[in-house]
């Protein structure tokens, strides 16, 4: 499952509550974060400030895999299917397992 974030959605994510789901409305379309994904979306953009990045030059994409969550900050003039940087905005990934801890961050190609 993929959920396809803007900064704005962010935003909005970090000051949501974190016990129940969140739906959140951004560009007219509509999701629906539960209080897991919620919290790594927080711990990811952490990882990511760490970094000194511009997160308005982003987008961030929180993927579902085996061990648990991937937050994936790249450009957003990008094609979804590619994954990395591009020539002006590092790519950017976050592993976390299920329970919502950092596994591994690292700048992406």
């Amino acid at each position: 499952m993929i959920y396809r974030l803007t900064l704005i959605i962010l935003l909005l994510a970090n000051i949501a509550s974190s016990q129940e789901p969140a739906v959140i409305t951004a560009m007219d379309h509509q999701i629906t974060v539960s209080p897991q994904q919620l919290k790594c979306l927080q711990l990811a953009l952490a990882e990511f400030d760490k970094q000194s990045l511009d997160i308005a030059q982003y987008e961030a994409a929180l993927y579902e895999i085996e061990e648990g969550y991937t937050v994936i900050f790249a450009d957003p003039t990008l094609p979804a299917s590619h994954r990395g940087g591009s020539a002006k905005v590092p790519g950017f990934e976050v592993v976390l397992d299920k329970q919502c801890r950092v596994i591994d961050s690292n700048f992406s190609r």
